[in-house]
């Protein structure tokens, strides 16, 4: 008897009851066992003050699909975190789509920014910004998710804001400090 009643015991502790042994008789009492505190949602974890659209995820796999397709998933996620540093960054727009889609534009043309005048090269090169290689959208689609929404990710790349990729010499690269070589980009 003294077997079941462990096991008696054990089932209920787990669904929120409390035994009591007696030497006439068993009762079952039930208590409020508190919860664990959930997770932080991972849209706090990146200091936005709302939770993210599937348009802003839309954003941020583009970025990730035309910047780094074909790179390994480190590549990938490091471009990722520049894009959501900058979000949190004051010299940057605070929405993902707007980092992503930051350039220079005509005061007659607001919809359309000016060519070659972008942070990210393919938002503004006038050609199109349709994904074409299915799988590879679909593995920047997966980790922009990963980054976004999952509350264990921790960023590949901590605190920079820029990248070029390793075959260019931008100008602005010669002031910064390099914090990361990643794939075919460098970080700062």
């Amino acid at each position: 008897m003294g077997k079941i009643l462990t096991v008696l015991s054990a089932a209920l502790l787990l669904t929120g009851y409390s035994v009591i042994v007696h030497p006439v008789e068993t009762v079952a009492v039930h208590i409020d066992i508190p919860k664990a505190a959930s997770p932080p949602m991972p849209y706090r974890r990146w200091n936005l003050s709302y939770p993210v659209s599937n348009k802003e995820l839309e954003c941020l796999a583009l970025n990730i699909y035309f910047e780094a397709r074909g790179e390994d998933p480190d590549g990938q996620f490091a471009v990722a975190d520049i894009v959501m540093h900058r979000v949190n960054h004051t010299q940057y727009p605070n929405t993902i789509c707007g980092v992503v889609k930051e350039g220079r534009y005509t005061e007659w043309n607001t919809k359309y920014p000016i060519k070659h005048k972008c942070h990210f090269s393919w938002y503004c090169d006038r050609k199109s910004d349709v994904p074409t290689n299915t799988k590879a959208y679909k593995e920047a689609t997966y980790v922009a998710d990963v980054v976004l929404n999952d509350p264990d990710y921790i960023p590949v790349i901590e605190y920079g804001i820029f990248y070029h990729a390793r075959y260019v010499s931008p100008e602005w690269a010669e002031n910064k400090k390099m914090i990361a070589d990643i794939g075919n980009h460098l970080f700062y």
